[in-house]
């Protein structure tokens, strides 16, 4: 699963009620998106788990779309297997906010997921 197309999130913020927007990554999952958070529980994390939904905006397209965030048994493959796939070129810079190797048991990468939450974000 490598990082997917770029894309921008808008979510409402969970203390101002104003749209903030960051640049995402996102995979293709089912009929929406799986959304990592490579830097761990950034605002946009926050917002997204306080807001429950937001906008995408894909080469001038936007959906609005509902998140579920993963628990961390469901996210621990899927952030490893995110890392597993990355190019050798990219994997050393973002593998740097992780602590844990690729081989590690999938235990080691539920402390992982635990400090980068997974969301499935699905069409509205």
């Amino acid at each position: 699963m490598p990082l997917g197309p770029q894309a921008l999130l808008t979510v409402r913020g969970r203390n101002s009620g104003l749209p903030r927007t960051t640049p995402i990554a996102l995979n293709p999952h089912g009929t929406g998106w799986l959304l990592v958070s490579v830097y761990g529980r950034v605002d946009w994390v926050r917002n997204l788990r306080a807001a429950g939904e937001a906008v995408v905006t894909k080469r001038r397209r936007t959906f609005p779309v509902t998140s579920q965030e993963l628990t961390t048994d469901q996210a621990a493959p899927i952030v490893r297997d995110l890392l597993a796939s990355l190019s050798p070129f990219v994997r050393p810079v973002i593998g740097s906010y992780f602590a844990t190797d690729i081989s590690a048991p999938i235990e080691a990468w539920q402390d992982e997921a635990r400090r980068h939450p997974v969301f499935i974000l699905t069409p509205a």
